[in-house]
């Protein structure tokens, strides 16, 4: 039988997931003639050609899209695949178009702070960091908030909050492991250690062990390496 257009998105975004892009690419360009005036198709369209590490027809379909009027979820995600590509200037207007008609949209102000991170803007990181503290964030928010924390050299604040998490969730393994990483990058061994005893002492699982093992190693705890695993 005859198959409908969502049907053939999806055969096209199973062919990306393949990493058969070629077919993928050709599919969405068939949909796109049939439906030119649909934003969702050239989004889709620039995220197979950027997963193929197109950058040239990455953005020039996001360009493309940008003309038809995208949603805002579709501006979001346009904003995300023009960040991978370091093409900021339009990743950080499409962010600040999406603030300023959603300004309590907490993942917008993530991405937002997530940006200023990559282009070294810590006060603009800050600034939006302390407006994502303001919508009531929850644990894997604020988990996303300790990261960018630490990636603009705040280690102080992303350590408090870390904290503040492992304080509601003390048996985190991975929670205890960040906490380590912030001591290590903070010059605090003995903190690092004792995180690391926590998170084994935790009941993780053998991924997370594996982590440990490699962290103590890290910290020529050869002994304690072995222990873990």
């Amino acid at each position: 039988g005859t198959t409908t257009a969502e049907q053939r998105e999806a055969v096209a975004l199973l062919y990306a997931d393949l990493k058969d892009y070629a077919a993928a690419q050709s599919l969405m360009n068939a949909l796109i003639r049939e439906s030119p005036r649909e934003p969702r198709l050239r989004l889709y369209l620039a995220t197979i050609v950027a997963r193929a590490g197109d950058r040239g027809a990455t953005l020039a379909a996001l360009e493309e899209a940008r003309k038809l009027g995208p949603s805002a979820v579709d501006r979001q995600r346009m904003a995300f695949l023009h960040q991978d590509f370091k093409d900021y200037g339009p990743a950080r207007d499409l962010l600040d178009g999406l603030i300023a008609e959603s300004p309590g949209d907490l993942s917008v102000r993530l991405d937002r702070a997530s940006l200023a991170a990559q282009t070294r803007d810590v006060p603009g990181g800050l600034e939006h960091l302390a407006a994502a503290r303001a919508l009531k964030p929850g644990p894997e928010e604020r988990r996303r908030m300790a990261a960018l924390y630490r990636d603009l050299g705040e280690l102080g604040l992303a350590r408090a909050m870390i904290d503040a998490l492992i304080a509601e969730s003390p048996a985190s393994p991975g929670l205890l492991f960040e906490r380590a990483s912030l001591a290590v990058r903070s010059g605090d061994r003995a903190a690092a250690l004792a995180a690391l005893a926590a998170a084994h002492e935790s009941g993780p699982g053998l991924e997370e062990r594996r982590r440990i093992a490699s962290f103590y190693q890290e910290l020529k705890e050869y002994g304690e390496a072995r222990g873990v695993l």
